[in-house]
């Protein structure tokens, strides 16, 4: 299993590309936002381009989740696709961002 994180504080484009045949973790990491509010993810929605396909989404740790994570697979090798992810804190604040996912044949 092979995950990939995104950084918020930094650059949200991932430097590691996937192959079309991979079935990749994404993790966008909200942990530098959400613990100057003082919140947690109460919800997480997935936004993927097409091409690209979506498998589960979760957020994690359990009790005050600040991570949330989505599967995802296939994709045309030389292209780049956007991935966006919205949350909703347990205080109600949307928040959005965005990354770019390369996909590169091996």
């Amino acid at each position: 299993m092979r995950t990939i994180t995104a950084k918020l504080d930094g650059p949200t484009a991932i430097p590691a590309a996937k192959d079309p045949a991979d079935n990749t973790q994404y993790r966008m990491d909200w942990t530098p936002i959400l613990m100057a509010l003082g919140e947690t993810i109460q919800s997480s929605v997935w936004t993927v381009e097409s091409g690209l396909t979506a498998g589960i989404s979760t957020v994690s740790p359990p009790g005050a989740p600040t991570t949330a994570e989505i599967w995802l697979s296939a994709g045309t090798s030389g292209r780049s696709y956007e991935v966006g992810n919205t949350i909703t804190t347990n205080t109600g604040r949307v928040l959005r961002r965005s990354m770019v996912v390369r996909v590169v044949g091996r």
